[in-house]
């Protein structure tokens, strides 16, 4: 009678994984998006900065592209992704931006890529806009994955937001990397860094642009900029911001 249960138990325990595992076959794959921030722990992020300042005027518009990923196995077939702009946004479709008419993950791929056209309409010096996607289920993904954990917060992976100016802009990192070599931002700090110590325009936007050397090549900048501004000062020419008021100082750690 033991032996009878015993077997009876068995079978319903393996029926249940069968069951189990048909279930788990048949989830959709989940798409997020994936644009990364270009530093060394290479994080997801939700938000990013585009400015045109830093090329020539000729150039009156360019390619952005923003990845997206999937989970699951990669399929011998395209599939449609759903993707929409948020009516928050305040880049004008034809004016500021154009997109393609339909958004595709191609066959073989778990990663791809959507390339967004971006125009540079003179008005974009004076008044920066923004562009918001949103991703939505649809019949070939869900859309689960809400979250992910960035580089020192969470990140929202339905959700991403893309800035646009033609003006040197803080952008998204200053404040928690580049803060610390040149304290508080003003774009004349910025063009006095790329005066004084070579400081590329877009070190701070661009962070590919100083790579592993990030550190040392901040500290350097800062470093240099800091002696010209004392030099100056100790010679009764001291250098003031716009306002002509405040001191133009790098962070306290390199005055």
């Amino acid at each position: 009678m033991k032996k009878l249960i015993y077997i009876i138990a068995v079978m319903l325990l393996a029926g249940a994984c069968k069951k189990e595992g048909l279930l788990t076959y048949n989830v959709k794959d989940n798409v997020y998006f994936a644009y990364r921030f270009k530093i060394v722990q290479n994080p997801i992020i939700d938000s990013t900065d585009f400015t045109f300042a830093y090329t020539p005027p000729a150039i009156t518009e360019t390619i952005f592209k923003l990845p997206v990923a999937v989970t699951g196995t990669a399929k011998d077939y395209d599939r449609k992704l759903s993707i929409t702009i948020d009516p928050a946004s305040t880049a004008v479709a034809g004016k500021h931006y154009e997109v393609p008419t339909e958004f595709i993950l191609h066959a073989g791929r778990l990663t791809d890529t959507i390339l967004l056209k971006l125009k540079r309409p003179a008005e974009l010096k004076a008044n920066p806009v923004n562009l918001v996607f949103n991703l939505h289920a649809n019949e070939n993904f869900d859309t689960n994955l809400k979250v992910l954990y960035g580089f020192s917060d969470t990140v929202d992976a339905q959700r991403f937001k893309l800035n646009i100016a033609d003006v040197i802009v803080q952008g998204t990192s200053w404040t928690g990397t580049f803060a610390q070599f040149f304290g508080t931002f003003s774009v004349k700090k910025v063009l006095l860094l790329n005066e004084v110590a070579g400081m590329p325009l877009n070190f701070f936007v661009d962070v590919s642009v100083g790579g592993i050397n990030l550190n040392a090549l901040g500290q350097y900048y800062a470093i240099t900029t800091s002696r010209y501004l004392n030099d100056q000062a100790a010679a009764g020419k001291r250098v003031y911001e716009d306002d002509g008021v405040t001191p133009l100082l790098m962070a306290p750690a390199y005055q």
